[in-house]
């Protein structure tokens, strides 16, 4: 067996938390939420969290543009994302993230808009590539991909992802951790612990453990008796101390924070709890600030309406007057209450200029003040040193008068003013040496900013020029189009034209009508003949109109038929893509639908998705065939990953490997070899031994009649195999038959017996009788057996010639998923659906006609779905499988009841064969 290539890595998803501004009343706030980018429509989706199904919003990434501003100190990692008149502000945990985004961002934008215009027309600046997967099945629609080439001016350069805020991880990273509410207090008192100020000149705490209950000894140092030799050293340590405690707490803060995860937890606890009680302030202050003009609104109403009373009771006009000269003098009073409340505002901005005047003088004194005592700070720290090195030389000089030696004073004096000043002059430098570098950053900053807009503009004006060409392309077709449509115009008037000669009675058709006549059949069944440039976006294939998606043809041609043969098929032809059209135009409930799914993948990226009413509900609705492959794929490894995690990891190319035998030794491969070509034989992947599907289909049912020798082939598998294939690989296709056969389905399903298959159909005419008695004894009344149209239709899982394929195929979505209870479903909605038409025959070859096509004329498969999953409830699984049980042992009890017969009959023809033998030696 050839081995596969192994499939190239996929590229990782952009998605990642970031924060929005979103609008509590009059208050903005930001709130932290899941953002996923969707490559395919090119849109960034907003979800509450990583686990949810739908997104909150979605924001247009097409033609949106980027900015971003650094003087927002508060908000280092915010930037805002504009389309059209809405704006989206986000925030990154930095700035690094946030220009990860940005960058990201604007690569997705610029490969989409160069893929739509690369698609818009036939002579794109690259060419198109078709990529095709061993993991796929034969009907999966092949990806058309589209290099984009890199900016030839790239002025930043690109930013590497922060691997610990985007990424899938991300999302399993953050609910990770849940907090410990019994040492919650504890946990709290040692991050204040570290977080603690100084509280005096006089003192110095450091904590050097953290996340411990008891606070541990702390090293105290005071000035209580300066003039000891042995507190010298100390005290210098303190005056370095003092001037690097920023410095110094930093670097403490920074070095615990990597020690200790339960700070980390701590404090990611405690931004939660804070962005919580921030937004809780936000929506109360604009509670209360709507309570507050409510009740202006309520007030003023109460006024109106006691006025309106009083004008209703007053009887005379005499008291209506007196009531508005009352209203009148209010009204003055109010005016002057205004007036003189205008002047005390007056007087009182005028005393708040005066306390701002002070304000500012107080802050120039406390400045003054402040450089005051900063410069006693160093005069003591001077004089400190001084005592210190006077001490040293009173204690050499005493030396010096033991020993006889020559103390030099003054000498001293003039080094000590030296060292003074190369200390100022030190800090000096370290203080220019902060703020250059703080400008340097800046500087740098800007210069990030400036290429990041320009590279922006640069982008924004590609993505004009890209609109520009695609509409070029557009308007070119649509000239096309109308050329076309004049052509076929001219074409049919000059037909009516014709027709419209008058002739006289018996006259023959004219030789130039027939051969307008004939002209215009031959361009309409010669569909090469439009000139017309295909849709980029579909594959080039002569054959497309004849087959649908899943390569089934939609019309049997038939072979030396006449010319009005061909064009009535023809015709039926266009009219199944023209209805194709409109109801995917016209049915906001499809597109509804379409749209559902397509969030939904989108935000599951690669992780699997979780059993839930909501993707229940979106399967039942229908899987979209782009999404089919994925969805079945997941369905099946949820029923057999646990037995093909305990069989070998290449146990599918074992079974066809040559240690298995020849196929000759196998009893199921001469069936299997016949019904090859009788599977579906409407479909173009298995019309004949060269198509591809046919190899595949005959190395799946010898895996899967290996692999269960009680089970080996049964006819009718060989349809339900042949679907599995149009949508899932080879091999996933072959574990997707074992979860039909050893899962899904009951044992014996499958049998020589198709014991469980029969009571199965039993099964179905008690739930007839029971959700449809009108129907089952019409049926029963004229002998008509249901099983005669439903025994295929369960067997083979709805495949068959009587059904159509998109029913079957949607059959499909919910059996994978739900189970064989879907079948029962369908089938009771099959007939619901045709109940009122069949109550009409009176005769059995009447009722036996119509049910023989009732697959194939049920088009509005929403309602049906609505019927078999809303109407016919309940309907639970316990009833089904009680009833499944009763009527598996009376079908066992016949069966050994027949055999028992068979048994008699066997040898009752045995005596009866030895008695025909003595009579005839007897005879001779």
């Amino acid at each position: 067996m050839e081995e596969t290539a192994e499939p190239e890595e996929a590229k990782p998803r952009l998605c990642g938390y970031l924060k929005i501004g979103i609008k509590l009343g009059l208050v903005k706030t930001f709130k932290k939420r899941w953002f996923v980018f969707d490559d395919v429509r090119c849109k960034l989706l907003q979800y509450r969290g990583p686990n949810d199904n739908q997104p909150l919003g979605e924001i247009n990434i097409a033609q949106a543009c980027f900015s971003y501003d650094i003087s927002d100190a508060e908000h280092l990692g915010l930037f805002e994302i504009r389309h059209k008149q809405q704006v989206w502000h986000l925030q990154a945990s930095e700035a690094q993230t946030r220009m990860f985004w940005l960058q990201e961002l604007q690569k997705h934008r610029r490969s989409y808009s160069y893929k739509q215009t690369s698609l818009s027309h036939s002579s794109s600046r690259t060419s198109r590539k078709v990529e095709s997967s061993e993991d796929k099945g034969l009907a999966h629609p092949p990806l058309i991909s589209v290099e984009c080439p890199e900016t030839a001016t790239q002025m930043l350069a690109p930013v590497a992802p922060p691997s610990e805020e985007i990424g899938e991880h991300v999302a399993d990273k953050k609910e990770a951790w849940t907090p410990d509410f019994n040492t919650i207090t504890s946990q709290l008192k040692n991050a204040l612990v570290l977080k603690k100020p100084l509280k005096s000149k006089d003192s110095y705490t450091l904590n050097e453990e953290c996340c411990v209950d008891t606070v541990p000894t702390t090293q105290t140092l005071t000035n209580k008796d300066p003039m000891k030799k042995a507190r010298l050293p100390t005290l210098k340590a303190f005056y370095r101390r003092r001037m690097s405690t920023n410095a110094e707490t930093a670097r403490i803060l920074s070095s615990s924070e990597q020690e200790c995860t339960k700070c980390q937890q701590l404090e990611l606890f405690i931004m939660t709890l804070r962005e919580d009680l921030a937004a809780a302030d936000a929506e109360l202050g604009a509670a209360r600030t709507s309570n507050s003009e409510l009740q202006k609104k309520i007030d003023c109403l109460e006024l109106h309406r006691s006025s309106w009373n009083f004008l209703n009771s007053c009887d005379l006009e005499k008291d209506k007057l007196e009531l508005l000269h009352n209203r009148e003098e209010q009204t003055i009073d109010m005016q002057h209450q205004v007036a003189l409340l205008s002047k005390q505002e007056q007087i009182l901005n005028s005393k708040i200029e005066t306390l701002e005047f002070e304000n500012k003088d107080f802050k120039s004194n406390l400045s003054m003040f402040e450089e005051t005592m900063q410069a006693k700070d160093e005069v003591v720290m001077s004089l400190s040193h001084r005592i210190i090195e006077l001490e040293e030389e009173a204690e050499n000089h005493r030396h010096c008068k033991k020993t006889g030696a020559r103390v030099d004073g003054r000498s001293k004096f003039y080094e000590d003013d030296d060292v003074t000043s190369l200390r100022e002059a030190e800090i000096k430098m370290r203080e220019a040496r902060d703020q250059i570098t703080d400008l340097e950053d800046a500087v740098s900053a800007f210069e990030t900013q400036n290429k990041f807009l320009s590279m922006e503009i640069l982008e924004l004006h590609q993505l004009r020029e890209d609109g520009d060409v695609r509409e070029v392309n557009l308007h070119t077709t649509c000239k096309e189009w109308e050329a076309r449509y004049y052509q076929i115009h001219s074409k049919y008037l000059m037909l009516l034209n014709e027709w419209n000669k008058p002739r006289r009675e018996g006259e023959q058709e004219e030789a130039s009508t027939q051969e307008v006549v004939s002209r215009l059949l031959h361009d309409a069944i010669d569909g090469e003949e439009l000139g017309l440039p295909e849709h980029p976006t579909r594959l080039s294939d002569s054959g497309s109109e004849l087959y649908d998606a899943y390569g089934f043809s939609r019309h049997s041609m038939v072979s030396g038929g006449d010319a009005s043969q061909s064009v009535i098929q023809k015709a039926e032809i266009l009219k199944l893509r023209y209805e194709d059209i409109i109801s995917k135009i016209t049915d906001l409930d499809r597109v509804s639908v379409q749209v559902k799914w397509e969030n939904f993948m989108a935000g599951l990226g690669s992780r699997d998705p979780a059993r839930s009413q909501e993707v229940k509900n979106l399967v039942r609705a229908g899987v979209p065939h782009e999404f089919r492959c994925r969805i079945w794929s997941w369905c099946v490894d949820s029923r057999v990953a646990p037995k093909r995690a305990a069989l070998p990891p290449k146990y599918y190319h074992s079974l066809l490997s040559a240690r298995h035998g020849s196929t000759k030794h196998n009893p199921a491969a001469k069936q299997i070899e016949l019904d090859l070509l009788r599977t579906l034989p409407d479909n173009k992947h298995y019309e004949d031994m060269s198509s591809a599907g046919v190899p595949k289909l005959r190395r799946v049912l010898l895996a899967l009649s290996r692999h269960n020798p009680i089970v080996g082939y049964c006819q009718g598998l060989n349809r339900v195999a042949a679907i599995a294939l149009l949508l899932l690989g080879e091999e996933q296709a072959f574990w997707c038959m074992v979860a039909i056969v050893e899962h899904i389905m009951p044992p014996d399903y499958y049998s020589s017996t198709l014991m469980a298959a029969q009571a199965d159909q039993r099964v179905l005419k008690d739930l007839a009788a029971e959700k449809l008695p009108r129907l089952a004894s019409h049926i029963d009344r004229y002998g008509v057996d249901l099983s005669l149209f439903t025994f295929n239709w369960f067997l083979c899982v709805f495949v068959d010639t009587s059904v159509s394929v998109e029913l079957y195929l949607r059959i499909w979505d919910a059996f994978l998923y739900e189970g064989g209870k879907v079948l029962f479903r369908f089938a009771l909605a099959i007939l619901k659906q045709h109940e009122p038409a069949i109550l009409q025959l009176n005769n059995y070859m009447a009722i036996y006609k119509h049910m023989q096509s009732m697959g194939t004329c049920c088009p509005d498969y929403k309602k049906l779905t609505h019927v078999a999953f809303g109407e016919l409830n309940p309907f639970p699984m316990k009833h089904i499988a009680s009833r499944r049980q009763a009527h598996l042992l009376q079908v066992k009890a016949e069966f050994e009841e027949l055999q028992k017969m068979r048994e008699e009959f066997q040898s009752s023809q045995t005596v009866e064969t030895e008695r025909d033998i003595w009579c005839e030696e007897d005879i001779t």
